[in-house]
């Protein structure tokens, strides 16, 4: 997978990935587990410039059981 097409730029792209749509509620779900990310089991998600950024490899990661996790 190309690097870009991994990138998900802006709470809404976030949004629309991890809840399947883009509202105004979900956006703001995904500015609070930004202010939250350094907690325990924060989200993958920092700042580029102004905008909340992702990778989708890395949501998947986070979101896959640990258990479920295999060696390659």
């Amino acid at each position: 997978m190309r690097l870009a097409d991994d990138l998900l730029p802006g709470a809404g792209a976030i949004a629309e990935y991890v809840y399947g749509q883009n509202t105004p509620e979900l956006r703001r779900r995904i500015y609070y587990k930004y202010e939250r990310r350094k907690d325990k089991d924060g989200w993958p998600v920092w700042k580029d410039g102004q905008e909340i950024t992702s990778r989708k490899s890395l949501l998947d990661l986070h979101f896959t059981p640990k258990g479920k996790i295999q060696a390659a």
